[in-house]
């Protein structure tokens, strides 16, 4: 039995903090949201596919998929196939009243501000407010998630799908109930519908849930998760093919789109490279919050962490809402740890493609925060302490306007179409 601690809980001006955050970064996105000039294959999402299934509904979609096939001019775009970003933009274009591709583009700042909200949500209970004011600071002004929040890419909505497993997960870690697990499990599979590599994140969220079923359970625990994870799968792949017309245009749309790939001369020349890719590109658009969240992850994942000092109580000053912080974060790692291996293993590549790590890498870069703080606060002087934490402070409140001016030059004033690491670096 996990015997849980009681906290006293932090003073309310840290609560109001984290309110503070989650409202600047909701207006930060409001702000930004106009883009001049819209990629094509944004274009293609709200102008050739959502457009068209606003004015003659959903049941239009096998016709496209079907054009998609037969035109080999349109393998230069993403496929019709990602219902489930299709879906969120016509609903959003029904709510806007028009079918516009700002309509489509708003999917992906609603679900950027829903992202801070769960930030807010999981960080909360299983870290306390400061570190998770930490990780909202730096998630708040992130040119990364800013920069998918204002275009009509399905990214961000892959990112939102991870981040509710996640929470979901955190929530079964703590106390396993069924609705929780089904949650992880429903939004793994609806990100398989947005964009493929959702399948990644439905692969590890089975993965966590087979590893702790066979550790609660053992061998049954472990064979239930595998079953619901394959029965996810099975599910999210016969929504596809009955929302698609079958499975035979289905693959044929696949093939067509793994053969065209390396004809494409955009994926040639900005979407290749080796595994330095991905460092190289993140380091220029966003190097604390990468280093804070590496950090974050390499003590999570090795489990160097000091969980009673992390833990908080429930708002009723009970027992915590999340159980175990240090596994929870643990397991957190290793998932954003093996996202990226497989990230890295695919061909193509892009800083979008990594968009579900970024808030568990903002999680982790404030729990690494708050870790040491209070490994600090135990070894110093508390003159020593207060000058250290507040030289902590300073430096985040740096790095934070740091990323805002790299935001405003990179995507305001250069205007970078994509987060493709060429762009940044040439």
């Amino acid at each position: 039995m996990i015997r849980h601690q009681r906290a006293r809980l932090p003073p309310p001006h840290a609560y109001a903090l984290v309110g503070l955050l989650l409202g600047l970064g909701v207006g930060l996105r409001v702000v930004d949201f106009p883009v001049v000039v819209y990629t094509p294959d944004e274009d293609a999402y709200a102008n050739f596919y959502a457009t068209p299934l606003y004015a003659d509904g959903l049941g239009g979609l096998p016709k496209l998929v079907r054009d998609y096939e037969t035109r080999p001019d349109m393998r230069e775009f993403p496929s019709p196939t990602r219902v489930g970003h299709l879906w969120a933009m016509v609903l959003a274009m029904h709510l806007a009243g028009h079918a516009s591709i700002q309509a489509a583009a708003a999917v992906s700042a609603v679900a950027s501000g829903l992202i801070l909200m769960l930030i807010a949500a999981l960080g909360l209970p299983l870290l306390g407010p400061w570190p998770t004011a930490a990780a909202l600071l730096l998630a708040v002004v992130s040119p990364l998630d800013r920069a998918m929040a204002r275009r009509a890419w399905g990214d961000e909505l892959l990112a939102l799908c991870a981040l509710v497993s996640i929470a979901a997960l955190a929530r079964y870690s703590a106390r396993p109930r069924a609705p929780w697990m089904a949650l992880a499990l429903a939004a793994a599979g609806y990100a398989i519908l947005v964009k493929e590599t959702g399948l990644a994140l439905l692969l590890l969220v089975t993965l966590w849930l087979t590893v702790g079923g066979a550790r609660a359970a053992g061998a049954r625990g472990a064979l239930r998760a595998l079953f619901a994870g394959a029965f996810t799968l099975i599910a999210a792949l016969g929504v596809l093919a009955i929302a698609c017309g079958g499975l035979a245009p289905l693959r044929a749309t696949f093939a067509g789109l793994v053969a065209s790939g390396p004809l494409n001369a955009y994926m040639r020349e900005y979407q290749s490279g080796g595994p330095g890719y991905y460092a190289r590109g993140l380091l220029r658009v966003e190097p604390v919050t990468i280093a804070l969240g590496a950090l974050g992850a390499v003590m999570a994942a090795g489990r160097r962490l000091m969980p009673r000092a992390a833990t908080a109580a429930a708002p009723d000053g009970g027992a915590p809402e999340v159980a175990r912080p240090g596994p929870i974060c643990a397991a957190i790692a290793w998932l954003a740890l093996g996202f990226v291996a497989m990230a890295l293993a695919w061909p193509q590549k892009n800083l979008r493609f990594l968009s579900p790590i970024y808030a568990p890498l903002d999680l982790l870069a404030g729990a690494g925060v708050g870790w040491l703080l209070a490994a600090a606060r135990q070894r110093l002087p508390a003159a020593a302490f207060r000058v250290l934490a507040g030289l902590v402070v300073a430096g985040l409140i740096a790095a934070a306007l740091a990323d805002q001016r790299r935001f405003v030059a990179l995507f305001i004033r250069r205007g970078i179409p994509d987060l493709a690491t060429p762009w940044f670096t040439r």
